[in-house]
């Protein structure tokens, strides 16, 4: 809940003078689910008519979810990012958008409604996704790399030995350090790889 109120943040995933649901929804799908957002399709624009029927944000996005080209990826995003909706482009809090009162809802894919910035939160801390992103994140750092496939269930028993310890950052800190992962020089299965070559 902190990161997702950080002005810094909130600042950075914005355009210069109005918010952006949409990059604050792609970095929280990317960054805190380990999800990816292709890019979009070339030379994706919405008319200037359509655009003067887009009140709001919420309006904005919206017309995403009717197009074709666009749907697959901003149902994704455009949910997580709608709930921060009433912090403005440097993170203050506002409850109006041109004189529209905001309402900061979003509809995750699986039906689920998230309200505003605790609700996200939340939404997010009952993700499995999110759990596993946090160890993915932090076992990247430890290690210098990204965990390989091969080594899903190093993760996979990390996730299950910090649900132990009830999620403490300081607890993961200390198991990922005492895992074989980050003990070893070379990733674990690899050295009968190297014995191998010439």
């Amino acid at each position: 809940g902190g990161v997702l109120q950080m002005a810094g943040i909130l600042t950075v995933l914005s355009h210069p003078k109005r918010t952006s649901p949409v990059r604050r929804g792609k970095w929280i799908y990317e960054a805190l689910l380990c999800g990816h957002v292709p890019a979009p399709p070339d030379a994706m624009e919405f008319s200037d008519e359509t655009k003067k029927l887009a009140l709001t944000a919420e309006d904005e996005l919206a017309m995403h979810l009717t197009e074709p080209d666009c749907v697959a990826c901003h149902q994704l995003m455009d949910p997580l990012g709608l709930p921060l909706e009433k912090f403005d482009e440097m993170g203050r809090r506002r409850h109006f958008d041109e004189g529209i009162a905001i309402e900061a809802i979003g509809e995750l894919p699986d039906g689920r409604v998230v309200r505003g910035a605790s609700g996200l939160a939340e939404a997010l801390a009952d993700d499995p996704r999110f759990i596993e992103c946090v160890v993915r994140r932090f076992l990247t750092y430890a290690l210098g790399r990204e965990p390989l496939a091969y080594e899903a269930g190093a993760v996979k028993d990390l996730m299950a030995s910090w649900a132990s310890k009830e999620y403490r950052i300081a607890d993961l800190l200390v198991l990922i350090v005492n895992h074989p992962l980050f003990l070893t020089r070379v990733p674990i299965g690899l050295d009968e790889l190297k014995e191998d070559q010439p």
